[in-house]
């Protein structure tokens, strides 16, 4: 089974990118934030694991006086209902790759924070041509450098061992209601321990 794209070429086009909105995919599959002016350079911001667009807030208000600001969710994060099977970084970096195609907007500078970090270094290294810049924020490309005791936290995190604001902001819009946070997380661990290639 190959990888589809939650997102295809109708999801941005009729967007204006003055101010700040919501759109949607027509299938409900991909929501992204859109702010900032007309005449700005298109940046893209990846959020982190579990973590909504909203995690990114202070940066899209700031960034948004110079540029075109999109702030994509992923599956099964934020607004993005979760879809059976696997969450993985190479389904998220083809659904990356998928909205820039959609957006059709030229090379992006595009930023990426932790698993959003390990999704962007996807992007870069399958379609340099979409990239004008990247941004590697806060993520390792293996697991193989990091500390023992690190690695040993890893494998015992559980739900409950995160930030109790990224389950609110979660509840606050997931589409698949508040207890589905739970069933998100197991494959975001999964996908947080594993080689990027």
């Amino acid at each position: 089974m190959g990888i589809h794209p939650m997102c295809d070429a109708t999801t941005a086009r009729s967007v204006g990118r003055i101010g700040s909105q919501w759109s949607v995919h027509p299938r409900r599959r991909r929501p992204y934030l859109l702010r900032g002016h007309r005449t700005g350079e298109p940046i893209v911001l990846l959020h982190g694991g579990m973590c909504t667009a909203e995690t990114f807030d202070a940066q899209t208000a700031a960034l948004a006086e110079h540029y075109g600001v999109y702030v994509p969710e992923r599956r099964g994060h934020g607004r993005t209902p979760d879809v059976p099977g696997p969450l993985t970084y190479e389904h998220h970096g083809a659904d990356t790759i998928a909205f820039l195609e959609a957006i059709d907007v030229g090379p992006v500078d595009l930023v990426g924070w932790s698993d959003g970090a390990a999704i962007a270094m996807l992007v870069a290294w399958r379609r340099p041509d979409l990239l004008r810049r990247l941004v590697y924020i806060g993520q390792n490309l293996t697991v193989d450098g990091l500390r023992p005791a690190f690695r040993a936290m890893l494998g015992g995190l559980g739900v409950e061992h995160l930030p109790p604001m990224l389950a609110e902001l979660y509840a606050a819009v997931s589409p698949d209601g508040p207890e589905h946070f739970v069933d998100v997380f197991r494959p975001a661990r999964r996908a947080s321990r594993t080689r990027i290639n």
